[in-house]
């Protein structure tokens, strides 16, 4: 689902607005995604997180720490769908696998399976 971020302009607090190749469009709170820790722990500075480009090789955005955001993430929360991750979850649940335990089993077929194909 890859959709490249062309454009992006720092707002109030730890808000982006973001604009995709497709043409969506929209303002993207990032306090609400990230922990400012690790990578991210130099974005807590205001100052800082408002450096923020994009980088037309990645399709997204990035700080000059090296900190960078997943794309789809970001194109999900601005069209409000459903990333790849959230739909798989949503398609396992609706097919029954809605514990880990489950979904262990489910990986323990699929292993067995595999094995006997050998």
């Amino acid at each position: 689902m890859l959709k490249d971020i062309i454009a992006v302009q720092p707002k109030t607090g730890y808000q982006l607005y973001l604009k995709f190749e497709d043409g969506s469009e929209g303002i993207v709170d990032i306090s609400q995604l990230i922990k400012f820790t690790g990578v991210f722990a130099d974005l807590q500075n205001l100052d800082y997180f408002q450096q923020v480009k994009v980088n037309p090789e990645w399709g997204t955005i990035y700080w000059d720490n090296d900190a960078d955001l997943d794309p789809d993430v970001l194109y999900s929360v601005v069209t409000e769908q459903p990333d790849e991750f959230e739909q798989r979850h949503q398609m396992m649940i609706e097919k029954g696998y809605d514990t880990p335990e489950k979904i262990l089993k489910l990986i323990q077929q699929v292993k067995l399976e595999m094995l006997k194909e050998i």
